[in-house]
């Protein structure tokens, strides 16, 4: 009884050991299939993968976040997107960009754009006007004060830009954004909004200005925000409100 319990035991520990070395070479496996998947890009349709080089036919969302750019070279996807391609996504963040140049994306198909935390100051007026489909923004979290780049963007139905550097909204900023429904500009340092500032804004249904440096907010014009459903005015200076067709 005593030599067969020794012999069950040493067949449970070789069982064991075999087993921790089929986990291994499971875990061997499941590594080099995400490394090749961060080299080659994705074979899977809708799946976020790494901005790289090599890119084929089936990405629709790219990320290029964890790539490190040793300098910053414009148009800056070049060799890195395909522009017969449409993509959904393009996430940049966390990098230190100070300046996005006129057509840095050029004549590439992106309908999501996001460059939350960078560095970013000043957007040239035709950094993002070469970007076919481009209908959503994201470029919070920077330090742009200027918003000359905004006119070319027509087809944007969202854009974030809060939490920049932002004191004025000047007469027809986002005139020529008619389809626009979705607009961000909480966390600035914005003191006025001038006459004309939301003109042609008559698709627009949610307005984010919390925490800014607002007295008044006025719709002086009948047909301005004339679609507006949620506006956001908390953490201001506010003491005076009128808005006209606010449902």
């Amino acid at each position: 009884l005593k030599i067969q319990s020794k012999s069950k035991r040493k067949k449970t520990i070789k069982n064991f050991i075999d087993c921790k070395k089929n986990m291994f070479f499971y875990q061997l496996i499941f590594f080099i299939i995400l490394s090749f998947k961060y080299i080659f890009g994705c074979s899977i349709d809708n799946e976020i993968c790494i901005c790289n080089k090599i890119i084929n036919t089936h990405l629709h969302k790219v990320n290029c976040s964890e790539r490190i750019f040793n300098t910053i070279q414009f148009p800056l996807l070049n060799n890195l997107l395909k522009e017969e391609f449409t993509y959904d996504s393009v996430k940049i963040v966390f990098k230190n960009y100070s300046v996005i140049p006129n057509k840095a994306f050029n004549y590439f198909k992106i309908n999501e754009l996001i460059l939350y935390y960078n560095q970013i100051f000043k957007v040239d007026d035709e950094a993002f006007s070469f970007i076919y489909n481009l209908n959503k923004l994201h470029i919070g979290s920077n330090y742009i004060t200027d918003l000359n780049f905004i006119r070319f963007l027509y087809n944007l139905t969202e854009l974030d830009l809060g939490s920049n550097k932002i004191e004025i909204i000047k007469n027809n900023t986002f005139a020529n954004l008619n389809k626009l429904r979705i607009l961000k500009l909480a966390i600035n340092r914005i003191i006025d909004i001038e006459q004309d500032g939301f003109k042609n804004l008559n698709k627009l249904s949610i307005l984010l200005l919390f925490n800014n440096k607002l007295k008044s907010f006025e719709t002086k014009n009948s047909n301005e925000l004339i679609n507006l459903t949620f506006l956001d005015l908390k953490n201001n200076l506010i003491n005076k409100v009128k808005i006209n067709n606010l449902t």
